[in-house]
């Protein structure tokens, strides 16, 4: 890379599956020269007393996490204005506590959630003193996006993002179809032609939503630069995926 293209780039390409970008990023265009990571605390977010957590969960939503090492660097004025960034990205708010000794919380979820669900929630975030948790609460889809911007943001405000580094990276098995989560109608994720996993055929009639594709994105630092798939090449695999 350093020849064709002048880079410092680090050898052999990291691949992640979509699924796994989600997860860590909020992103499957994930910018990897910020080592902050989310963290999904759903599994603990029952009777937790703190009702936007119990009851988003309850509804099928999650409960989603980024963990930010010395949080003190952040103001409170900074924090408050997370809300206002989280807006665009359909997220009704930003939550936020700062960890004292202990494992002991200050910010407005540590006024109801209990003493078993907070160190519950700790464990799950790896939380230590001096961190700074942030949350987001909502459907998977506006979650992830949301705290996957915020980690951009914090990023970029605490001078985290190693400027000057070239991080590549294979995302492979994005879903093959969108499920819109109010109507529950179905379209391609990217065009009808994409042929699915192998594996995922016996699934296009009964559970489309957990079908993924045999695609690829090349990203670059957050930025998608490249990207093809498998095409479907079987007239009645084309015809299952139409219907």
């Amino acid at each position: 890379w350093k020849d064709v293209l002048g880079l410092e780039v680090t050898l052999p390409l990291r691949r992640m599956t979509y699924a796994e970008a989600m997860e860590k990023y909020g992103s499957d265009k994930p910018d990897l020269r910020l080592d902050l990571t989310l963290c999904d605390l759903s599994a603990g977010c029952v009777d937790t007393g703190f009702r936007v957590f119990d009851d988003t969960v309850a509804k099928g939503g999650i409960v989603k996490c980024l963990r930010v090492p010395d949080g003190d660097r952040l103001s409170r004025s900074q924090l408050d204005k997370l809300t206002d960034f989280a807006k665009p990205y359909g997220a009704k708010g930003v939550a936020f506590v700062r960890v004292g000794d202990g494992g002991s919380w200050a910010g407005a979820p540590a006024k109801s959630v209990t003493d078993e669900a907070r160190v519950r929630l700790n464990e799950l975030a790896g939380a230590g003193p001096g961190d700074l948790l942030l949350f987001v609460a909502d459907k998977a889809k506006v979650a992830n996006t949301c705290l996957g911007a915020i980690r951009l943001h914090i990023g970029d405000l605490l001078g985290l993002i190693r400027r000057g580094e070239y991080q590549f990276m294979w995302l492979t098995d994005p879903p093959l179809f969108e499920v819109d989560d109010e109507s529950g109608e179905i379209a391609a994720a990217h065009h009808p032609f994409t042929s699915p996993r192998l594996a995922d055929e016996e699934l296009l009639d009964t559970a489309p939503g957990k079908v993924l594709a045999r695609a690829y994105d090349l990203v670059l630092n957050g930025v998608e630069v490249g990207g093809g798939s498998i095409r479907i090449h079987r007239s009645d695999l084309q015809a299952r995926v139409f219907k």
